[in-house]
């Protein structure tokens, strides 16, 4: 069955994800997660990619870019996910046996700054709502630790202001409803097509 073709608006932010296959750790030591973040930023240099937020945690990742065209969302992808792969496969000789992702990667469109304003805070929130910090700055592999830290510069600025205190809000739970729609959007890599167009809800 030929996959959904995915759709990217020139400069329209995306929401990515990717886990591992059967919920599998992909990141099982600090120098796994340092490792995926310095991929990351060599893409960054190849393809013209740009970083807004991230977080890694042990089986999978969540990733905020943008990009002017689906050529170099996929190829900034493929760099990342396979060299990460190879290095797995390498220090645990098992190369050639089954897939290190469960897919190629999930991307959902993110169609306005307070769309995209939401996302970065859940995205940012995940190692917090995983239980692997008490607060949302403390996890080292997530840009909350970079926004306030200042170390790494892999993020490229958030194309509005941060509100203050943006760490204090990223600790505070989101919505039910905001995790909802996060969580399973209509839109997976597609714009959002016109009210007028949509069926009605019943």
């Amino acid at each position: 069955m030929p996959r959904s073709r995915r759709i990217v608006v020139p400069g329209c932010p995306l929401h990515v994800v990717n886990r591992g296959n059967d919920r599998r750790v992909v990141f099982a030591e600090p120098v796994d997660y340092g490792s995926f973040l310095a991929l990351m930023r060599e893409g960054r240099e190849r393809y013209p990619v740009q970083v807004i937020a991230y977080d890694l945690l042990p089986n999978h990742f969540h990733l905020v870019l943008r990009t002017g065209n689906l050529a170099a969302l996929s190829a900034y992808m493929h760099f990342i996910q396979r060299s990460h792969a190879c290095d797995l496969r390498a220090i645990a000789r098992t190369r050639g046996q089954g897939h290190v992702f469960q897919r190629r990667y999930w991307s959902g469109v993110i169609e306005s700054d307070g769309h995209l304003l939401n996302v970065v805070r859940y995205v940012e929130a995940n190692a917090l709502r995983a239980s692997l910090v008490d607060k949302a700055e403390n996890w080292e592999w997530g840009s909350l630790w970079e926004r306030v830290t200042g170390d790494r510069d892999l993020l490229t600025p958030v194309p509005f202001y941060l509100p203050d205190g943006w760490p204090t809000i990223v600790n505070v739970p989101q919505a039910a409803i905001d995790l909802e729609a996060i969580r399973t959007p209509s839109n997976r890599g597609r714009p959002t097509r016109p009210a007028d167009l949509r069926k009605p809800k019943i």
